[in-house]
């Protein structure tokens, strides 16, 4: 039957099959061995695993192939991708093992799956406060379901799919909102060109004609290409992207509206007045009324009236059909 110690050293062994290790620890129970003890070694020993994986934004990135990768990139992140899932497949079993060899573990375990994927998503929010393609959030998300699907089949009760889409949904929501804001600082691009133009008196340079121009083309070039980035996020017909598409659709819409109140707000501080209803950080807000250039009021009210007239209507068009 084997020694005492022979018999622990089975419970901790990975060599062991899970079964022999289970059975060890049936045995030491019989022999009245403090089992608990062994129980939350072999947890720290999980916990600590946990601990050990490190998730960046770029290594997630890496996780997930890309074909637009030269050919000695693909090489690196073949690797990375494997390295990947073989991490993720050991604290699976590690998982597997530790439910089969002490029952009544679930809840405990279930913590442990839901902390990695929330450590995973961590990564992904931090990605997401750079500016970033939707390939590239789409290649976080694959990489993350994949790990929530392999889990999922290790511990089907901790309800891993629902938790992870509770995460992915702030996730979408943070990188559409992301997304859109990055139009207001190419608009404040132009808006600066004219302060420092009619500060220095050099309109001739840069005559507000161009700067009105500029500031249409921020506003209809840009926001085509975020929609344009926004359908290759949609038409992902992956079960979580399918999930999200839904409130997805509602977000471009709310972030799209908050771009033009946001300058149409900047317009009636320009005028000396406000919209106290708005509490919101304005990217493109920050001349003191006093000292408004009047070729900037000029330029801002032609492009509120614009962007009434001509770029809700197309932009909304473009949307419909994402």
């Amino acid at each position: 039957m084997g020694t005492l110690p022979s018999r622990i050293g089975k419970v901790f062994s990975d060599s062991q099959s899970i079964q022999a290790r289970a059975e060890a620890v049936m045995l030491l129970n019989q022999l009245n061995f403090p089992v608990e003890t062994l129980k939350l070694k072999l947890f720290e020993k999980l916990e600590q695993f946990l601990l050990d994986l490190h998730f960046e934004s770029k290594d997630l990135k890496a996780a997930s192939a890309d074909d637009e990768l030269p050919n000695q990139g693909k090489v690196d992140v073949s690797a990375f991708a494997a390295a990947h899932e073989a991490s993720i497949r050991e604290f699976a079993e590690a998982l597997r093992a530790y439910r089969v060899i002490f029952s009544h573990s679930e809840p405990q375990l279930f913590k442990l799956a839901q902390d990695l994927v929330m450590k995973e998503f961590e990564a992904a929010y931090q990605h997401i406060k750079k500016q970033l393609r939707s390939a590239d959030i789409l290649a976080i998300l694959r990489v993350i379901w994949t790990d929530v699907l392999l889990l999922d089949e290790v511990l089907p009760g901790a309800a891993l799919p629902d938790f992870t889409l509770q995460a992915a949904l702030i996730a979408v929501k943070d990188y559409i909102t992301s997304a859109v804001s990055y139009l207001l600082l190419d608009i404040s691009d132009a808006f600066s060109k004219i302060q420092v133009m009619q500060k220095e008196g050099t309109e001739e340079v840069y005559p507000l004609k161009a700067a009105f121009e500029a500031s249409k083309k921020a506003v209809i070039q840009g926001s085509m290409d975020v929609l344009l980035d926004f359908h290759h996020l949609l038409i992902e017909n992956s079960e979580l992207l399918l999930a999200l598409k839904g409130f997805a659709m509602d977000w471009v819409q709310e972030a799209f509206q908050d771009f033009f109140r946001k300058v149409h707000d900047y317009f009636l501080l320009l005028c000396g007045k406000s919209n106290s209803a708005s509490q919101d950080r304005n990217p493109i807000e920050g001349i003191p009324g006093d000292k408004v250039p009047a070729g900037l009021v000029l330029v801002v009210a032609q492009l509120c009236h614009f962007i009434a007239k001509s770029a809700i209507p197309r932009i909304s068009e473009a949307r419909n059909q994402l």
